[in-house]
């Protein structure tokens, strides 16, 4: 229920609201007065701004989010996380299901963050996108880091090909075996209870 509320308040606000409530959510109400002082004192509200002109996102200010498409929403999402000027950014899979124009505003951005000194730590199933915006890369597999290198010193691991792509080197220490897990779940219904169905997991 409570996910549900939050989810309600989300689509009602505009822009400015949603990055306002950000700044003081989940601090209690003794150090709110204080909290808002101090981001005030560090340009918080100049730094928002610069952030969504560089994401083209000016003119929607005042429009509520729940009208936006996931692109806008995502770019929205990357303002906020940049509100307290963290000097590590962890983003996870940025551009999944955007379109072409948008996951390309999305990639250069990075490269500018990561330019002025923010180091990003970037998750993604991507290899395209691995391989263009990473100065190293992890593979896991099975939840545990195979490998960790540069993307140069990675495509060496590929013996078999002119031009390895980071996805041959993926592929070459991983396997080709597909990942589909699926568990079954009897609810707790009594002699009726039936089992749900599975779930694919990524």
């Amino acid at each position: 229920m409570e996910n549900n509320k939050n989810l309600r308040n989300f689509i009602k606000t505009t822009i400015k609201e949603f990055l306002n409530e950000q700044k003081v959510n989940e601090i209690s109400s003794e150090l709110r007065n204080n909290v808002i002082s101090k981001m005030k004192d560090r340009g918080m509200d100049k730094r928002a701004e610069k952030w969504i002109e560089k994401l083209h996102m000016t003119e929607w200010l005042n429009t509520q989010t729940g009208a936006f498409s996931t692109g806008m929403k995502q770019r929205i999402n990357i303002v906020r996380a940049l509100l307290t000027k963290p000097e590590i950014l962890f983003l996870d899979e940025p551009t999944l299901g955007l379109d072409p124009q948008t996951t390309h505003l999305i990639r250069e951005f990075i490269r500018e963050l990561n330019s002025q000194g923010v180091t990003v730590l970037l998750t993604t199933h991507d290899m395209i996108e691995a391989e263009a915006l990473s100065d190293r890369v992890a593979i896991i597999d099975h939840g545990k880091i195979v490998t960790c290198d540069t993307v140069e010193n990675l495509k060496k691991l590929v013996k078999n090909k002119p031009n390895p792509t980071l996805e041959d080197v993926f592929l070459k220490v991983t396997g080709t075996q597909i990942r589909d897990m699926a568990k079954s779940h009897v609810a707790s219904s009594g002699m009726h209870g039936r089992p749900q169905a599975p779930k694919r997991v990524r």
